[in-house]
């Protein structure tokens, strides 16, 4: 889920069933916050391959129509055969687009 702090929406077209691109209503560009939580479950049958829940925290910042900075901040549990861990990820992207 995601949202907006200055506003904007992001646009659906429904025939092509896609998003369309933000556009910033202000100057100083669109900030929206976005939470993910996710589940992968790798035990089939014979195969143990173990379970990862993760949660994410990110926060796009939009530069014009152009230009996007994400930032994530994940944390991932994982409980495998092997053992468990608990892992705590920061995922920087810049994104130029046509």
């Amino acid at each position: 889920m995601s949202w907006f702090l200055t506003g904007e929406t992001r646009p659906y077209r429904v025939k092509r069933g896609s998003f369309g691109r933000v556009e910033p209503n202000r100057a100083t560009g669109a900030f929206e916050l976005a939470l993910r939580y996710s589940i992968l479950d790798l035990n089939d049958g014979s195969v143990s391959g173990g379970t990862e829940e993760n949660v994410t925290l990110g926060v796009n910042w939009y530069y014009g129509r152009n230009v996007r900075l994400m930032t994530n901040l994940m944390h991932v549990d994982t409980d495998s055969k092997g053992g468990s861990e608990d892992v705590n990820i920061l995922q920087l992207r810049a994104q130029v687009y046509f």
